[in-house]
C-alpha cells in the first residue's frame, strides 16, 4: 500500500514539474497559437468534455481505429502461422513486410490516400500496416525461440500434434505475441489519428485537430492532443489488463 502511494504521488510530482515547465514556457514566448497557457488550455478541454458531438467524435476514432487494429492482428497472426508452416510462403510475404515496416507512415498515408481515393478508409488502412509488421515479427521470433531440447521430448513421448501444440508452442507464442500486441496498439493509435489529421477524416479527432491548427486555435489543438494522449495510455492499459487476464488463465 505505501509503495502505492509512493508511486502515486511521484507522479502527481512529475506532473505538476512538467505542467508548471509548459505554464513558464507560454509566459516567456506570450502566443497562444504557438503554446497556450495551461489554465486556458484545460478550460478549453471542459468545455469540450461538455459538448454531445466531442463524445462521437472520440467513439468514431476509436472505433475506426482499433477495429482495425484488431483485424490487423488477425491478418498478422495467420500469415505468420502460414510463414511458419511454409517456407515458399514466408519467402514471398516477407519483402511486402518489409516495406510496410521501413516506408515513413506519413509517406504510407499519402500513397493510401492516392491508392482508396478516400479520406475515410485511409486510418484503418494505416492502422493494419503499423499493426501487421510487429505481430508477424513476434510470432516467428516466439516460434524461433521453442525449445529444441524440450521438442524432441515432445517427440520421444509420443506426444499428439494438437497435444504439442498446447503445451509447447501456444504458450511460448503468447510470450511473445502479447508484448507485440500492447506496442502495435500505441503505433495504431498514433498513426491512426495522424492520418485523420492529414486526410481531414470527416467526423474524427485528426479533422478537430486539423481545423483547430488552421484557425491558429492554439488551446484547441493541445486540448485534442491532450485527450489523444489520455485514450491512448487509457487503451495501453485495458489491453494490458485483458492480457494478464489470459495470461492467467493459460498460464503464462
Amino acid at each position: 500500500m505505501k509503495n502505492k502511494l509512493k508511486k502515486l504521488l511521484l507522479s502527481l510530482a512529475v506532473l505538476l514539474f512538467w505542467l508548471a515547465v509548459w505554464e513558464m514556457l507560454a509566459v516567456i514566448i506570450d502566443l497562444e497559437f504557438v503554446l497556450p497557457r495551461v489554465e486556458t488550455t484545460l478550460i478549453t478541454l471542459f468545455e469540450l468534455l461538455c459538448t454531445k458531438d466531442f463524445y462521437l467524435l472520440v467513439l468514431s476514432s476509436l472505433v475506426r481505429i482499433f477495429s482495425s487494429f484488431i483485424i490487423g492482428v488477425l491478418i498478422a497472426v495467420v500469415l505468420a502461422l502460414f510463414a511458419i508452416r511454409f517456407s515458399v510462403f514466408k519467402a514471398l510475404v516477407s519483402p511486402l513486410i518489409t516495406i510496410s515496416k521501413s516506408t515513413p507512415v506519413a509517406v504510407l498515408i499519402i500513397l493510401l490516400w492516392l491508392m482508396l481515393s478516400s479520406g475515410a478508409r485511409v486510418p484503418g488502412a494505416v492502422a493494419i500496416l503499423m499493426v501487421v509488421p510487429i505481430i508477424w515479427q513476434n510470432m516467428l521470433d516466439g516460434y524461433d525461440a521453442i525449445d529444441n531440447q524440450l521438442e524432441e521430448v515432445t517427440k520421444i513421448y509420443g506426444f499428439s500434434y494438437l497435444k504439442r501444440l498446447k503445451i509447447l508452442v501456444l504458450p511460448t507464442l503468447l510470450k511473445f505475441l502479447f508484448p507485440g500486441i500492447i506496442t502495435a496498439s500505441g503505433l495504431a493509435w498514433k498513426a491512426g489519428i495522424a492520418a485523420e489529421v492529414i486526410c481531414i477524416t470527416t467526423n474524427s479527432i485528426g479533422k478537430e485537430i486539423y481545423n483547430a491548427k488552421s484557425i491558429l486555435d492554439g488551446p484547441k489543438t493541445f486540448a485534442f492532443t491532450i485527450v489523444v494522449l489520455i485514450l491512448s495510455i487509457a487503451v495501453e492499459r485495458l489491453i494490458k489488463l485483458l492480457i494478464k487476464g489470459v495470461s492467467k488463465k493459460c498460464r503464462l
